[in-house]
């Protein structure tokens, strides 16, 4: 199974591709609202509730070093 890594995944075109992508692909939503990437998050698992496919968030701010060591770091 591949993973794919989405950032900016809360809103706009990363939730639309989180959404895309959801019944193909293993997800990890990354974004600051973590209140709009469990909403997304819910969608992803909602429209494909039996593919086995998992679907993760992260918060993290990718503006500053910390958020980029907490996506790395997994």
């Amino acid at each position: 199974m591949s993973t794919v890594v989405i950032t900016g995944a809360s809103r706009g075109i990363g939730a639309a591709t989180a959404r895309a992508l959801a019944g193909s692909h293993d997800l990890v939503l990354v974004g600051r609202d973590a209140d709009a990437l469990r909403a997304v998050a819910a969608d992803c698992r909602s429209a494909h509730p039996d593919d086995g496919r998992s679907v993760e968030i992260v918060e993290a701010d990718l503006t500053t070093a910390d958020g980029v060591a907490c996506v790395a770091d997994g």
